[in-house]
């Protein structure tokens, strides 16, 4: 995400992307950016980490994805504050879900850019784990994906002044609940996140 070939950002006219409002590249955004790379890096990391020390080909491709997916879920909430936090969530306009050239604007620097190419990479290791591995986790973790990415296209409506508040506010909680599936099946293996919660949600009771 950081900053390359010393090229600036390039100018999209408002009719390829509606609703456009760029940013502010700042040195914390750049520095953010450099920090949010290497968190994808150590995602990567721990998944061949976690894929070379498991038994088994399957088994151990299975839990390094799975060891990535959460690494990649937490990425990407970040970036989802980065983008609201720095005035990026217009950057793109509300064209969704990619633009033109969007990897040269993520290389560029664009945390907007950098979120929905995460986020495509994030269902992408979904969708692999649910054909290696049905399971309640992988299923459940994929839905939400969708359902995710669905809110997300109707939050950049919520920027742009055109859809209620409490889409915005939803995205958010089903991100976190993306990664709480992962890190659920991850931490406990056969034990999927709704029976964690309903077993939670009795301990409180």
């Amino acid at each position: 995400m950081a900053t390359s070939l010393g090229a600036k950002p390039a100018v999209v006219s408002d009719t390829t992307l509606p609703h456009a409002i760029e940013g502010e590249m700042t040195p914390a955004v750049r520095l953010i950016g450099r920090i949010i790379t290497a968190g994808l890096l150590l995602a990567v990391a721990a998944g061949l980490w976690q894929g070379f020390s498991s038994h088994g080909l399957l088994n151990g491709l299975v839990n390094g994805l799975k060891a990535s997916e959460v690494g990649f879920a937490m990425v990407l909430i970040l970036l989802g504050s980065i983008v609201e936090g720095f005035g990026y969530g217009l950057s793109l306009g509300t064209k969704w879900p990619y633009t033109r050239n969007i990897v040269v604007l993520m290389v560029r620097g664009d945390p907007e850019a950098a979120h929905r190419v995460v986020a495509t990479l994030v269902g992408l290791v979904a969708l692999a784990l649910v054909i290696l591995a049905p399971t309640v986790t992988t299923i459940s973790g994929l839905i939400l994906i969708v359902v995710t990415a669905l809110f997300g296209m109707g939050t950049l409506y919520v920027l742009a002044g055109r859809a209620p508040a409490f889409v915005h506010g939803t995205h958010g909680l089903l991100a976190y609940g993306v990664f709480l599936v992962y890190l659920t099946g991850l931490a406990y293996p056969g034990l999927n996140f709704w029976t964690y919660l309903g077993a939670m949600g009795a301990l409180h009771a």
